[in-house]
């Protein structure tokens, strides 16, 4: 839907949420919204302490009650509440931040060197490819420390993501002082060592119908010529390279993903590859399950699932399903993870519900689920990059893309770890409670696994340290147990126990859903709110499972998925409708 569309039907049918409401209404507004989020938000405090939330509500009110009148000042408030949460799945919806604070028909990209405008309406067409410099007199420095209060975020690629749809509301600049009129700005910009200035005003719905836009011709590059499309992919034979870019996780009206993936794994299975690239770039999410016959693709195939192979590159476009989906590729594979940070943590609150509040009609969003990776209380900002490719301006023009350049010129420098250095590694590890590890041995190699979760080979640094796949996750041995340094700074000791000794995964595995229905229902009984037992965890576990075992004739893997899915409505007293919903697939 266009902005024009959205936002005559907010006028239309939208409560008028910036006139006739007091700041008493809206103190009221902010107790609601307080009340919203200790009773729907999924963990509150994942990210912020109580004491720093509240000071942050306190504030809010205090500055609300000093106005005789609300403008956008005290709207304002209610954006530092939600971006307080310090998440990136809980927001003041897109259609209320139009209906509050207006448009500036202006489109400005986020690059290392600084700030562009890389789209504006006909009437600003001068402005196209210009350095931002300063909004009314001050310093795009200072306002990006301002804009960053308002932009729900746990780390700076949701910002980079966001602060250009933040940047063109002229009533929100108004409203952290930085615009003296809430209609307008005055922008300070440079092209080639010349500073021009120009006011910029608000554009009606009403006028946009009208206007015409000019996008800067810099963005049209190879990596950029197909964003509209969910997938597509090239082969180029003379460099034996794959490329495939999944720009949302959904099904295409012209080709379903299903019908896509079975053409790209075709050709694959056709052609010599030297390397295979999934860009994840632009990808800001969808619904998880559409991925799995990508990433089940890649860990099946050996011919591309190898170090110096597999590829992945990320952006700060990278986002929701997507960031699962390289959770799940930088567990299970053997790829290369490059690119700019994803815009969220790697384990993270999110699928949000929608709520209206009730005096100024101000719409936000609150995650109503946690997503854990398999690496306990997982704290990481973002996913560790192999390679960190930050975006320039030039670049950007030319359409120089340093992740392809990069992957064109890879050395692999790893070197295997040799199971005659570590002579007792070999064996199980009791994990975590559904969960065993094995540290085993492959032709040749020595791998680390986790059930269901992990596969990672084992490599030995010049120090002796053991290093994985996984940037951050090395292990140490010891008299009976091994340590595990996690990516977040965190470290656990892993005990060895019997190699007979099966966990709940395992039996999910082997299709024995009884044994692992009884570890999962001794778990309920002394942790009833345990992550892993969850409605969507076990349909998460469900659709994992099967696409592991769904290629092995002499497994039933419907069969399996549906067992896990009954457990987990049976774990969840019946309230489980993502297993209840899972259930019609398999």
């Amino acid at each position: 839907m266009s902005r024009y569309f959205l936002l005559i039907f907010l006028i239309l049918f939208a409560k008028n949420m910036n006139s006739q409401v007091s700041t008493e209404q809206l103190v009221e507004d902010i107790d609601q919204l307080y009340s919203l989020i200790i009773t729907e938000h999924v963990d509150p405090y994942w990210n912020n302490s109580k004491d720093n939330f509240l000071k942050t509500i306190k504030n809010a009110k205090e500055i609300i009650q000093k106005k005789e009148t609300c403008d956008e000042s005290c709207y304002v408030e209610i954006f530092k509440i939600v971006a307080a949460l310090n998440e990136s799945h809980s927001y003041v919806s897109s259609k209320s931040r139009y209906k509050l604070f207006g448009y500036l028909p202006i489109t400005i990209k986020w690059f290392e060197d600084g700030l562009f405008v890389v789209k504006t309406s006909t009437d600003y067409e001068e402005l196209l490819g210009h350095k931002i410099i300063s909004i009314n007199g001050t310093d795009i420095k200072e306002v990006f420390e301002k804009i960053k209060l308002v932009i729900p975020h746990t780390n700076s690629s949701r910002i980079k993501k966001y602060i250009g749809s933040y940047l063109h509301l002229p009533g929100l600049l108004y409203g952290l002082g930085i615009s003296d009129k809430s209609d307008e700005a005055k922008f300070t910009l440079e092209k080639n060592g010349t500073q021009i200035r120009r006011l910029v005003k608000n554009l009606s719905p009403e006028d946009e119908e009208n206007t015409t836009f000019k996008t800067i011709p810099g963005g049209d590059t190879y990596f950029q010529r197909n964003l509209s499309d969910y997938y597509w992919f090239d082969y180029n034979s003379e460099q034996k390279l794959v490329y495939f870019q999944y720009n949302r996780i959904g099904n295409m009206e012209s080709e379903s993903s299903t019908a896509f993936a079975n053409r790209l794994w075709a050709a694959v299975d056709s052609v010599a590859v030297d390397k295979f690239v999934l860009d994840l770039r632009y990808n800001g999410g969808g619904s998880f399950p559409y991925s799995l016959k990508f990433i089940q693709g890649i860990v099946d195939r050996p011919k591309i699932n190898k170090r110096g192979k597999l590829f992945i590159i990320t952006g700060y476009d990278t986002f929701s399903a997507a960031i699962t989906m390289v959770n799940q590729l930088e567990q299970r594979t053997e790829a290369i993870i490059i690119g700019e940070y994803p815009c969220a943590s790697p384990s993270h609150p999110g699928d949000p519900e929608n709520y209206t509040l009730e005096n100024s009609g101000i719409e936000v969003s609150l995650s109503s689920l946690y997503h854990p990776t398999v690496f306990m209380n997982d704290k990481r900002n973002a996913t560790i990059l192999d390679k960190h490719f930050q975006l320039f301006w030039d670049d950007y023009n030319k359409g120089i893309d340093p992740n392809i350049d990069f992957i064109l010129n890879y050395k692999d420098g790893n070197l295997p770890a040799k199971l005659s250095d570590f002579p007792n590694i070999i064996g199980t590890y009791e994990y975590s409670i559904i969960r065993n590890m094995q540290i085993k041995e492959i032709d040749g190699k020595i791998y680390l696994e986790i059930d269901g979760a992990l596969f990672s080979p084992l490599y030995a640094d010049s120090a002796g340290i053991i290093t994985t796949e996984i940037n951050g996750l090395s292990l140490s041995m010891h008299d009976g147990y091994i340590v595990l340094n996690f990516p977040d700074g965190k470290t656990e000791k892993f005990y060895k126990i019997d190699s007979s000794t099966n966990s709940a995964i395992d039996y999910l595995y082997k299709g024995d859903i009884a044994n692992a229905e009884n570890i999962y229902v001794t778990i309920k009984k002394s942790d009833p709110d345990n992550i892993e037992l969850q409605d969507h965890q076990m349909s998460f576990l469900a659709s994992i499972i099967y696409f592991d075992l769904r290629n092995k004739p002499e497994v039933d893997a419907s069969s399996i998925a549906k067992n896990i899915l009954n457990l987990g409505i049976k774990l969840n007293k019946g309230k489980a409708p993502f297993c209840e919903f899972s259930l019609r697939f398999y």
